[in-house]
């Protein structure tokens, strides 16, 4: 029986708490991971540094710079992604009503609502901070800071003003300084140099691994699973600074280079996220014939990092993502990479409650419309399987790539 089978039957019969906390646990799981993948093993690691207390724990949003949490000897438990696991293991749903019953709106994005709801069911490790940023999300940092005061503990937020400037970047790097300085007084612990050296190594190593995977996936025919490359969003962004970081993408470029191509008849880009509970989707569209060549999630830059400057260039990360600064920005990095990678479309999921990517999605479809590149825009939800609906998207699917 697997980590994830266990948890769930543990779920189902109320000791999942008890289970998560103690030691035995992860005496017993680990040695049975070795032959596990390394994405697998360091969803362990955290899991058990967080749940036992080996480490301080800080809640984090995706997006939140995860070299920050690392420099300060921290563990990143980032809520999103947990959610998202949870999803993939089925569990979401009782999490979902457990919030709704505590009257937290259906509407609200369905990634916090399942953070919420093991909150409530007692099933997250306690943290001694909360530290979220207000992009991409605009609702996130509500919710951040509602678990953290649910739990008794500071909530940090890094304030990212929509409109791009060199005062904006200033006011970002403060507020990252300002930050940094009130965690080292709670922890008793300041960030030395030497902190930062590491940690930006180990962030460079992960993204100079990681372009040797965009490498094989721009490649004609794509030699890279699409929904592979957007199962590692947390990875890029949540656990920059972790030494495994570079070690799990050199790996799979090894074994991506050892299998033989599909052939492909379509490329397209795919936009936003994607449904993390099992789905169809992605069968369906490898059976007709469709590579998903690049997402934007993981196709923007990340900029060097300077450990002299570590605010500077934390704040400068933040700022290279495509989601940040008006519909214009996020267009044209959706161009530009469409183009690089030459693909035929592209699909938008919108997901549910996501209300600065859905709201700018037929917005998005015009101006791609105008570029001579079709987009077809899929209604779901990434968390909560209640919203999927196989048949429909099968058929809206069919019809799009009858046009290309």
């Amino acid at each position: 029986m697997s980590f994830g089978d266990t948890i769930q039957r543990k779920l189902q019969d109320g000791s999942a708490a008890k289970f998560l906390r103690s030691p035995w646990t992860y005496r017993f799981f680990s040695p049975l991971l070795l032959r596990e993948s390394l994405n697998t093993r360091l969803s362990f690691q955290i899991a058990r540094d967080a749940y036992l207390g080996r480490k301080p724990v800080a809640f984090t949003s995706l997006f939140f710079p995860a070299e920050l949490v690392y420099a300060l000897g921290m563990t990143p438990f980032p809520l999103e992604s947990i959610a998202g696991a949870t999803s993939s293991l089925g569990m979401s749903v009782s999490f979902l009503q457990k919030a709704e019953e505590q009257w937290y709106s259906p509407d609200l994005c369905s990634f916090h609502r399942v953070g919420l709801g093991m909150a409530l069911n007692g099933l997250l490790p306690k943290p001694t901070a909360v530290l979220s940023l207000s992009a991409l999300c605009d609702g996130s940092h509500r919710c951040f800071a509602n678990i953290a005061q649910f739990f008794g503990v500071p909530h940090f937020l890094i304030d990212v003003p929509q409109h791009r400037s060199l005062e904006s970047l200033a006011y970002v790097e403060e507020q990252i300084r300002r930050i940094r300085s009130e965690l080292e007084i709670l922890l008793q612990r300041r960030v030395q140099t030497a902190d930062w050296q590491l940690v930006f190594a180990r962030s460079r190593e992960m993204t100079d691994a990681w372009s040797g995977i965009v490498e094989l996936q721009v490649r004609i025919p794509s030699a890279v699973p699409g929904d592979g490359v957007m199962s590692n969003v947390s990875t890029l962004y949540s656990f920059a600074g972790n030494p495994w970081g570079g070690r799990i993408f050199r790996q799979w470029k090894q074994r991506l280079e050892g299998e033989v191509p599909k052939a492909e008849k379509y490329r397209l880009f795919w936009l936003h996220l994607f449904p993390f509970y099992r789905n169809d989707i992605y069968d369906f569209l490898e059976s007709k014939g469709v590579s998903l060549v690049g997402d934007e999630m993981t196709s923007n830059p990340f900029p060097p990092l300077d450990p002299a400057q570590p605010e500077s260039s934390l704040a400068a990360k933040i700022y290279a993502n495509s989601g940040i600064g008006g519909l214009e920005i996020r267009l044209q990095h959706i161009l530009e990479k469409v183009r690089e990678r030459k693909a035929q479309g592209v699909i938008h999921w919108s997901h549910r409650g996501c209300r600065q990517a859905t709201g700018g999605a037929y917005l998005l479809k015009e101006k791609l419309r105008q570029a001579g590149i079709p987009t077809l825009i899929l209604d779901g939800d990434c968390i909560d399987p209640r919203e999927y609906a196989s048949e429909q998207l099968r058929t809206r699917i069919e019809g799009f790539l009858e046009l290309l």
